[in-house]
């Protein structure tokens, strides 16, 4: 008798170095995203890559909806920002850190 197969869930929300280039770029394009309705229309189309990537469904809080609003009650929510803030906290650490100038 066939059976459905599951498969495991631990995958959702795994930053991985395609994720964090998306990221970036969506972030970049996201703040010239006022400038034109074109600009404005590639930073949605990066921002759904990077939903996409890190399987976050239509119907879930993604994690671009964090920065402007607030509702820490919905459990949707707070998953979404702890995503958002584990991604943030990956680019910084991808980010070469500039020497200290001997003084």
């Amino acid at each position: 008798m066939p059976v459905k197969r599951r498969l495991s869930k631990m995958h959702d929300g795994r930053i991985t170095p395609t994720v964090l280039g998306l990221y970036q770029r969506a972030l970049e394009l996201r703040e010239r995203a006022h400038r034109s309705d074109d600009d404005r229309h590639a930073a949605h189309a990066a921002e759904r890559d990077v939903d996409r990537a890190l399987r976050v469904r239509l119907w879930e809080t993604s994690i671009f909806d964090t920065i402007d609003y607030q509702h820490p009650d919905d459990p949707d929510w707070a998953r979404a920002a702890e995503l958002r803030q584990r991604l943030d906290a990956a680019l910084a650490a991808r980010r070469p850190r500039r020497p200290e100038s001997a003084a």
